[in-house]
């Protein structure tokens, strides 16, 4: 049975903030952690790991859009570990010995990295090769900037200077991996607050169950799918009120709130 493919074109801005942003594979769905918890110690590291995923993300993604849309599940995910494999072959042929000394075990094992194969089976499979172009851009973004913030940190406190100059706080701990694992975990506070801070409408279908059981995260970012347009058009009366209703609630809080405000309204009006 031929799969339906999604034809409606994918703006590139759209892809970077919804998929790249909001939606970050790293600090929101936990995807793919292992590599830059352990070898993403320094700025270096992190510019060859993110290097090196990215190339395997946009193959990946335009070969599972061009060719694999009409082959089974379970036949897919066998064949993104070999198309990674042969990818990075090739690319190992390239890269600096020294930087594939010290990315180790790590660099292979982004053959079977969790969101090659979410993005491939969540995106690439259901729309077009620039679509998937697109998004696998900007997951490759959100990556490097995950990566390259926990370099940076983790080389600048353990080394003491960061770009020759010398800082003052020194701990060379900072680059075994539960420090890793603790960068990460600020880098998601972080990401989370400025989310709920500047686009609280953006955690709607985030963090709503029912919303993450109708409409995945991992789903086609930016489409305007049917239920991305019933969401606007429900809230759209609404807007001002939804904007003052904090962004922690979900769907049925936010719903339930202005239902409740409306019948104290009108009971009100009835009273006078």
């Amino acid at each position: 049975m031929k799969k339906k493919t999604n034809r409606k074109r994918l703006k590139f801005s759209t892809a970077l903030f919804k998929g790249g942003y909001v939606h970050n594979p790293l600090l929101t769905q936990l995807s793919g952690l292992c590599p830059i918890i352990m070898v993403a110690t320094s700025i270096k590291n992190s510019l060859y790991l993110s290097a090196v995923f990215a190339l395997l993300l946009v193959v990946n993604e335009v070969v599972a859009s061009t060719f694999l849309k009409n082959i089974s599940r379970w036949v897919r995910v066998s064949l993104y570990t070999l198309i990674s494999a042969l990818v990075l072959a090739l690319a190992l042929t390239k890269l600096n010995p020294e930087a594939t000394a010290a990315l180790g075990v790590y660099l292979p094992l982004l053959c079977v990295n969790a969101i090659l194969v979410i993005r491939c089976e969540k995106f690439a499979i259901r729309t077009s090769v620039v679509n998937s172009v697109y998004d696998a851009a900007a997951n490759s973004v959100a990556f490097f900037a995950v990566a390259f913030l926990v370099g940076l940190i983790r080389q600048t406190i353990s080394t003491g200077s960061i770009f020759g100059v010398q800082t003052r706080f020194v701990n060379p701990n900072i680059a075994m991996p539960f420090a890793g694992l603790a960068v990460l975990g600020f880098l998601a506070a972080i990401h989370k607050w400025s989310v709920m801070k500047f686009y609280p409408k953006e955690l709607v279908d985030t963090f709503s169950l029912k919303g993450a059981f109708e409409k995945p995260v991992l789903s086609d970012p930016g489409l305007n799918t049917r239920q991305e347009r019933e969401h606007k058009k429900q809230f759209k009366e609404d807007r001002q009120e939804f904007d003052r209703i904090r962004p922690r609630y979900t769907i049925e809080d936010v719903e339930s709130s202005l239902e409740e405000k409306r019948a104290q309204e009108k009971k009100e009006e009835n009273n006078e």
